[in-house]
């Protein structure tokens, strides 16, 4: 993409104002630091770490155990973006 607008630039096709507009919405930038937060959760295994810790404090009983699930669910949904990723 960003070879894209070089060219396009280089060429005059487009000015600076115009190849680089996109880059001032708040939506790409939004999606694309969901998607590294998302990387860094799986390559380190927080998320792992974090729901294996609520378990052990909490799921002695079943009743304890669902909680847990519950909490930690609740827990790592902000950070997450997908559901898919959080399963």
């Amino acid at each position: 993409a960003m070879i894209g607008l070089c060219a396009s630039m280089m060429t005059k096709t487009l000015t600076f104002a115009q190849a680089f507009a996109a880059f001032s919405n708040q939506i790409p930038w939004l999606i694309a630091i969901a998607f590294f937060l998302a990387k860094g959760f799986i390559k380190t295994g927080l998320g792992t770490r974090i729901a294996y810790y609520v378990v052990s404090i909490f799921g002695s009983t079943t009743l304890g155990l669902t909680y847990s699930l519950v909490f930690s669910e609740a827990l790592l949904a902000p950070a997450i973006p997908s559901l898919a990723a959080r399963a």
